[in-house]
């Protein structure tokens, strides 16, 4: 697994297309080159039991070119340029659905984003199946074990394999159900609430958030306060946006409170006006 490496999408250097050039148009997460073939490599890898039968086809096609069709032609030239439109497009996208970056799993977006170019590739992927399995000289065979492997492997993936299969996002579910009730009584209605990503834990009972930590969220934090109660939620080891969150709140004349620990690891914060006394 490569990893990706943290890429500015509002700069331009190197010749490198970014949003802030007249190409965003066309490339609105800019054009990253080594970000997207990282990406590409990462998430096709993970499913290596269709690419790599993909690949194979591709390169049949390719030594026989000129001996296919007219439609074959035409079907490998748009899986291409599918292929790579879609790596270039959305690869070059550095997205943040979970904590680390860093992680390959089969729920983060580029999944979904690199379909079409999965769903285009099973032509060629059943191409060099049947010819591995001439090569054999048991076809039906070989491509019956193929299918069974692939749909076994497939299954397994999205059922059981990590912490986004099907199996665990209903144990995760039935966890976010117990903290909404746990959090609902102690987040008032009329409360803006600071969290990156727990605002689906009270919506829509709770309809007042902040999920960015931006330097415009963070100098409302005072006017905010005028209004009602501002509360923050978020993970206890995420010491550093809790201290970039504290000094803006000093900053306004509002201190950090620890209201509650919901849930193991996770903990409610109050920011309250400073209160001075008179000697």
């Amino acid at each position: 697994m490569l990893t990706p490496a943290a890429v500015p999408v509002a700069a331009s250097a190197n010749g490198i297309v970014t949003a802030a050039t007249p190409a965003a148009s066309l490339l609105p997460f800019g054009f990253h080159p080594h970000l997207a073939l990282v990406n590409a490599w990462n998430y096709f890898l993970m499913f290596w039991y269709v690419t790599l039968p993909a690949l194979a086809g591709f390169v049949l096609v390719l030594i026989h070119w000129k001996r296919r069709s007219r439609g074959e032609r035409a079907e490998t030239a748009f899986a291409f340029v599918l292929t790579g439109w879609v790596v270039t497009f959305y690869g070059s996208w550095l997205v943040r659905d979970r904590y680390d970056v860093a992680d390959v799993t089969i729920g983060t977006s580029y999944v979904r984003y690199f379909l079409p170019a999965l769903v285009i590739a099973a032509p060629f992927a059943a191409r060099g199946i049947l010819a591995l399995a001439d090569r054999i000289g048991k076809p039906r065979l070989i491509a019956a074990l193929a299918l069974v492997i692939i749909a076994a492997l497939s299954l397994y993936a999205t059922v059981w394999q990590g912490d986004e299969s099907l199996l665990a996002v209903r144990r995760t579910l039935a966890i976010d159900e117990t903290k909404t009730q746990i959090l609902l009584p102690l987040v008032p209605p009329n409360a803006t609430l600071l969290t990156e990503r727990f605002d689906k834990l009270l919506f829509p009972e709770r309809l007042r958030f902040v999920p960015n930590f931006d330097s415009g969220s963070l100098e409302r934090l005072g006017r905010l306060a005028t209004v009602g109660p501002v509360l923050y939620y978020g993970l206890d080891s995420d010491t550093a946006l809790r201290q970039q969150l504290e000094l803006a709140a000093g900053i306004q004349g509002l201190r950090l409170t620890k209201l509650a620990a919901p849930w193991p690891g996770e903990s409610l914060w109050s920011l309250d006006p400073e209160t001075t006394t008179k000697p």
